[in-house]
């Protein structure tokens, strides 16, 4: 099973120039969805609270099927959207220390879906010291100095455990400009 993850950083638009060239079984976003996508991955309290705002109240942004964190779950329940949880949420997603949701949707994609093979879009900060983010449109986000090169080397070497415990299978990060993508 071949499984795409779609970021949110500048390069994520590098999805669309290969999402023709591979079988892929399943699309899974990061946050809020910016393109069609199977279903997504939300892991923080911010976000959730974003999804309650612009998804829920606002419908400003079409809802997806997703997987929740704890905290996501819990500010779901918190603000009174349990209904929307029942109708919406596929399952749970456990999340370690410096965990992004790109890394929580590759878990989801290797241990609930089966993934053999996953190709990891807009994941600028394994090629770059850059955390730009598309969800920073629905929440406050980003960290400067110390604590943003703290955050993007702990993001590195999350990747690489990731990978570590799952020699079996393929993850590959696409970085199509200066082709540099990556297979751990």
């Amino acid at each position: 099973m071949i499984v795409a993850i779609l970021g949110n950083g500048p390069s994520k638009e590098d999805w669309f120039m290969e999402k023709d060239l591979y079988p892929f079984d399943f699309v899974m976003g990061c946050n809020f969805p910016w393109t069609d996508v199977h279903a997504t991955t939300i892991i923080d309290g911010k976000a959730a609270q974003g999804w309650c705002d612009y998804v829920i109240q606002k419908e400003e942004v079409q809802p997806v099927k997703f997987y929740l964190s704890p905290s996501a779950n819990t500010k779901f329940v918190h603000n009174g959207e349990k209904q929307f949880l029942h109708q919406w949420k596929l399952g749970d997603v456990e999340v370690r220390r410096r965990e992004s949701s790109a890394h929580c949707a590759t878990k989801v994609a290797i241990e609930q879906l089966g993934a053999t093979q996953v190709r990891v879009y807009g994941c600028d900060t394994f090629f770059t010291m850059e955390n730009t983010s598309s969800t920073w449109k629905y929440v406050h986000g980003g960290l400067d100095g110390a604590r943003k090169t703290k955050q993007i080397t702990d993001w590195r070497s999350n990747w690489h455990r990731l990978n570590e415990e799952n020699p079996d299978v393929q993850i590959t990060m696409v970085r199509l400009e200066d082709a540099s993508s990556i297979t751990l």
